[in-house]
């Protein structure tokens, strides 16, 4: 058995991950996303254990002091990372992980799992990212303007990627995922 791959998607708050993702596992099998943690509050769908392990910054400084924590990140004040034993599990079973990570974090998981594959997932433009962050009506105006300049940012930051995927029309962005995973799963082992 194969020892499972591990995907890392990472693109600016807004631009669809989650959704582009949950559609991905309807058209690709063999694949688990590992459940991040994170400080922040939880919006108003998520689902702890679910969508996030919501836990207290206490408890997040804990899991990273004792290790167990493959990579960490602040992201917007809150504390994002991800559980080192919950990729394991999902790869030791000869499944494909999928982490949903922000962008220093996914460059952190790729200097310690060098054959990890880093997606980009970017909106068409700037503008098109307001549009969305606004329609979702959860932020504050300051706060779409704090997440759009950290977007500006995380967009120069794709160049470390191996895969840019550009969100435009939903069907097409999916299709590209569900490609490259395949394309990643029959890719040859060099020595």
């Amino acid at each position: 058995m194969r020892a499972g791959k591990v995907f890392v998607f990472s693109g600016p708050s807004g631009v669809g991950k989650d959704t582009l993702l949950d559609l991905l596992a309807e058209q690709v099998d063999g694949f688990e996303k590992c459940v991040t943690a994170t400080t922040r509050a939880p919006r108003s769908q998520e689902v702890n254990q679910k969508d996030y392990h919501f836990v207290s910054r206490e408890q997040f400084l804990e899991w990273e002091c004792a290790g167990l924590m493959l990579e960490t990140a602040t992201y917007n004040d809150q504390l994002y990372g991800t559980p080192l034993f919950a990729v394991r599990q999902v790869t030791d079973r000869g499944l494909d992980v999928i982490l949903k990570i922000e962008v220093q974090g996914a460059l952190k998981v790729k200097s310690i799992i060098s054959d990890a594959l880093l997606v980009f997932i970017q909106p068409p433009s700037i503008e098109s990212l307001r549009q969305r962050l606004s329609d979702r009506n959860t932020e504050s105006l300051d706060e779409i303007e704090r997440r759009i300049s950290i977007a500006a940012i995380e967009m120069q930051e794709s160049v470390h990627y191996d895969y840019v995927v550009t969100n435009d029309e939903l069907s097409r962005a999916v299709d590209d995922l569900r490609c490259i995973i395949v394309a990643e799963r029959l890719r040859q082992v060099r020595a």
